[in-house]
């Protein structure tokens, strides 16, 4: 039995030449390259001129709903309430 391989365009070809002449081929598949995605970066939210890293809670304009920078987009509560009233005012 004769061993016999090549390589070409990644791929591996091998073979034996077998008693009696007869020739038994295979082809083996490299192991296909593991790839990773690079580390995702969220981005921060720009509101009336200030940043907002993701995560960070922003400011109630109104003190009845809350607000949050995600990725880049500002996510709050839509709730219905009153305006807050100075404390003198009745």
């Amino acid at each position: 039995m004769l061993g016999l391989s090549r390589r070409a365009a990644g791929l591996v070809f091998a073979g034996s030449l077998l008693a009696g002449g007869a020739l038994a081929l295979w082809v083996r598949h490299p192991k296909p390259a593991v790839t990773r995605a690079p580390p995702r970066v969220e981005a921060d939210c720009i509101v009336q001129g200030k940043r907002y890293h993701s995560g960070e809670a922003l400011p109630s304009f109104d003190h009845c709903n809350a607000f949050v920078c995600r990725d880049g987009s500002v996510e709050g509560t839509v709730m219905g309430c009153e305006p807050k009233r100075p404390a003198h005012a009745k």
